[in-house]
């Protein structure tokens, strides 16, 4: 079963801190916490990648993209697995550009292709300030985990007696308070199989 979570952290996390992080949560490590949260893999994004929006428009200083600047993501803090794969594929298998373009503009390229000409770029991960659509991930999620805060929640319960999942009421509640809690943070989204 696949599910998707929200990871709260103070920093943007890498794929080794992320693993730290859920590292309790994992089927394989026999001290697993008890918890609804449960994985035998996990993937940043997966089936939901995309699911966070940043709003890009001229008017935006943070998010302007309508030029080409010769540092990673003009010094912009995100995380897009569609763009990082597309950018290993590049890097072991180079296509020849012409004219000014640099590596590093090669990804401004990619962000055209994922939405941006819309007003917004789709990706995985980012700073909980500059998330425009915090409100619609509410009803969106299996669960949370806010590792800011030692806290995790689910929308449902396993009940191991009757066997079955009961809905979690407070969920929405405790999912508005992580998001509070963190303004200043990250959310990453993760796609978890057990």
């Amino acid at each position: 079963m696949h599910c998707c979570v929200y990871l709260f952290t103070k920093e943007l996390p890498n794929d080794e801190q992320i693993q730290k992080i859920m590292e309790p949560y994992s089927e394989y490590n026999p001290d697993q916490v008890c918890s609804d949260i449960s994985w035998d893999s996990w993937i940043v994004g997966g089936r939901y990648g995309g699911l966070l929006k940043l709003r890009c428009s001229e008017e935006d200083e943070k998010y302007e993209w309508n030029y080409y600047i010769n540092t990673p993501r003009g010094g912009r803090l995100f995380r897009c697995d569609f763009l990082e794969t597309l950018l290993r594929i590049y890097r072991d298998r180079p296509i020849p550009i012409s004219g000014f373009y640099s590596f590093n503009s090669i990804e401004d390229n990619f962000l055209i292709h994922s939405g941006m000409r819309d007003g917004y770029i789709y990706i995985d991960g980012c700073k909980i300030s500059d998330l425009y659509n915090s409100e619609e991930l509410i009803d969106h999620g299996y669960g949370f985990i806010d590792d800011a805060f030692g806290m995790q929640s689910t929308r449902e319960h396993w009940d191991r007696e009757t066997l079955s999942f009961t809905g979690n009421p407070e969920y929405e509640s405790e999912l508005k308070t992580a998001f509070d809690r963190n303004k200043d943070g990250y959310i990453t989204i993760l796609d978890l199989h057990s």
